[in-house]
């Protein structure tokens, strides 16, 4: 009895391929007239562009029986001229023990024939039972897609893609700008990419029966470098009552994003940049722009000061509630406070020390605060005087 086969393909015609993508093996595949239990198809590519079976043939049977002691028959001989057209050569091979079969399949991708020439392997299927077994060939072209890219714009650095095909493959062939075409079996590369200009990458996909992504995806970006400024265009007053301030950036790269130094805490802000609840006394903010990574290294900065204490405003000297002349004298301790008097309730307007009333006798209703340069307002002084310039009567007793 025969101990292992190479199952013939010489009737696995193009033409079979293209009108049905599959070939049953049934019958192809028997020993002593029983379907073989244990199987594998795989493809082979030359070193050369023609590849005949039987030349295959002679190392194959060389590495098989090194590896497990056993002589293979084959039946028939084909050329490559007769396969698929993409100079890969498919091959169907029963063994009876699977493990070894792995073992010689590995051998045979590390091993040159008698005239020096090797071969890449690439399995394509296993097979239990050849009886009951349909092998599908797929002839279409796989699509290959960019999952991870750079920004159409990036500074000096690494970048990197990531890729897929929505077919099985052996592997992809990448290409970085002008440089040439890279296998990998990964889905995924990077580059460091340190000078300003225009790039190119390009990958396509090659599927698990040889078939290539004719129309790679690619991907085009620019490298630039630059120098980034921030400005503070509106802020709160440098001493203000308010709890709430607003600021207003620009930066000198448009789409530039902002960060914020607020009292030493750190925003990812937006602009404009609202902050509530402030405490009394002196804030800092220090904004920097960002864009594609540079970041200003000199911040816009801007102090100011909230205050909420009202001022101190002190009467010095007023007169009695009935009087002749109506002078008022007032001070504060703080330099900075600005006086207001209102007369009758007709408004209030600045005024300064002393506040002399005049005008005809009767009532006159005096008001008068002081605010400092955050608005706070002392406490009102509000007192009722009665003018009366008129000397008293001198009556004389008969």
């Amino acid at each position: 009895s025969r101990a292992g086969e190479i199952l013939s393909l010489e009737n696995w015609s193009t033409e079979s391929f293209a009108n049905n993508n599959f070939v049953d093996i049934h019958g192809l595949a028997e020993k002593n007239g029983k379907p073989v239990s244990n199987g594998i198809v795989f493809a082979v590519k030359s070193s050369i562009s023609v590849l005949s079976f039987s030349d295959f043939n002679d190392l194959l049977s060389k590495v098989v029986y090194q590896i497990a002691g056993i002589t293979l028959i084959k039946d028939g001989e084909f050329t490559l001229a007769q396969m698929i057209p993409d100079s890969y050569l498919w091959v169907a091979i029963s063994f009876p023990d699977n493990t070894q079969l792995e073992k010689a399949i590995e051998e045979l991708k590390n091993s040159p024939d008698l005239l020096g020439r090797t071969y890449n392997i690439a399995v394509m299927e296993r097979f239990v039972d050849s009886a009951t077994t349909q092998l599908n060939f797929d002839l279409s072209p796989p699509d290959t897609f960019l999952d991870k890219y750079p920004g159409s714009v990036t500074v000096p650095g690494v970048v990197s893609f990531k890729f897929h095909s929505d077919k099985k493959v052996r592997g992809f062939y990448y290409k970085f700008d002008s440089e040439n075409w890279v296998f990998t079996t990964a889905n995924a590369v990077t580059f460091e990419v340190y000078e300003v200009g225009a790039y190119l990458f390009q990958v396509y996909a090659v599927d698990i029966w040889g078939n290539v992504d004719l129309t790679p995806a690619e991907y085009s970006w620019e490298v630039t470098t630059f120098e980034i400024d921030t400005f503070i265009v509106d802020a709160p007053p440098s001493i203000t009552s308010s709890t709430e301030a607003r600021f207003e950036f620009s930066a000198t790269v448009e789409g530039a994003e902002y960060i914020c130094n607020l009292d030493s805490t750190i925003y990812f802000c937006s602009n404009p940049f609202i902050v509530t609840e402030l405490g009394e006394g002196k804030h800092t903010l220090k904004v920097y722009a960002r864009y594609l990574g540079i970041e200003d290294q000199t911040p816009a900065q801007y102090e100011w000061v909230v205050d909420l204490t009202p001022p101190v405003f002190y009467v010095d000297y007023a007169p009695p509630p009935v009087t002749s002349s109506i002078n008022i004298f007032f001070s504060s301790p703080e330099s900075d406070v600005t006086f207001f008097c209102g007369l009758n309730g007709s408004g209030f307007r600045v005024c300064s020390s002393p506040l002399e009333v005049t005008g005809p006798d009767g009532s006159y209703y005096v008001e008068i605060f002081a605010r400092d340069v955050a608005g706070n307002k002392s406490d009102l002084y509000a007192t009722l005087f009665t003018l009366d310039t008129n000397p008293p009567a001198i009556l004389f007793d008969s």
